[in-house]
């Protein structure tokens, strides 16, 4: 058998996988927005940078060190966290963006995220518009870098004088304008469950309820659930 007919068969098995999967799986199920895993489990190691907490807000270390000890490590990915870039919160200019990519690239590294400390608690409208727009530049970041998600907080605590079903009438809303952008640039919104104002399962699991136009599903990181606009009720899902 030469050459050519090995590459004609490759070609026709290919078409025909593809063809089924596309059978199984058909263009319009794809198109309401869900995502849908192969089974098994594939996992690959990650680091947050607040594993070099202390060196970095020492100034001991920077991002770039960060890529340097996951290249050495053969750590898979790694997430720049918002807070430990210069200038934070202001997002940095993008030469500096493009050269922390550029390093993880070619030390093959995976950027899988970054995150910030957004605080949705606050009753003041006008300042919470500053909280998501927070969010929102650390999206167009995160798109820059190549990062798939950006962790977010729902707030440090209950505000005083407040109920937990108050502020969720404006925390839901909120979320949902930062998934809807997220969903625009390509990144995932994730909230992390941090015992702040979320201090239980059954808290965060009403954040999913309340949200009846925002879809969470679990992340592979800890205490962490991805927030994306999609249509109908909200509905919560084990990875």
């Amino acid at each position: 058998m030469n050459g050519q007919t090995l590459r004609r068969d490759f070609l026709t098995r290919s078409i025909a996988i593809a063809a089924s999967a596309m059978a199984v799986e058909p263009p319009a199920a794809l198109a309401t927005g869900e995502v849908k895993r192969r089974p098994g489990t594939r996992i690959k190691i990650g680091l947050n940078s607040y594993s070099f907490n202390r060196p970095l807000m020492a100034g001991q270390m920077t991002l770039d060190d960060v890529i340097d000890w996951c290249a050495a490590h053969n750590v898979d990915g790694v997430d720049l966290t918002g807070y430990y870039f210069p200038g934070y919160p202001k997002v940095p200019a993008d030469e500096y963006l493009y050269n922390l990519k550029k390093k993880a690239y070619y030390n093959g590294v995976s950027v899988s995220g970054t995150g910030v400390r957004n605080d949705f608690t606050i009753a003041d409208a006008a300042l919470r518009n500053d909280q998501i727009q927070l969010v929102k530049d650390w999206v167009i970041a995160g798109e820059k870098m190549g990062a798939s998600f950006i962790r977010v907080f729902s707030g440090p605590n209950m505000p005083k004088d407040s109920t937990f079903e108050k502020v969720l009438q404006y925390m839901i809303p909120a979320f949902q304008e930062c998934a809807e952008f997220g969903r625009k640039h390509g990144v995932i919104i994730g909230l992390q469950h941090h015992d702040d104002f979320l201090k239980t399962a059954d808290q965060t699991i009403q954040i999913w309820t309340w949200g009846a136009c925002a879809r969470a599903t679990r992340t592979p990181r800890s205490k962490s659930y991805c927030l994306t606009p999609a249509r109908g009720r909200s509905r919560k899902r084990s990875m």
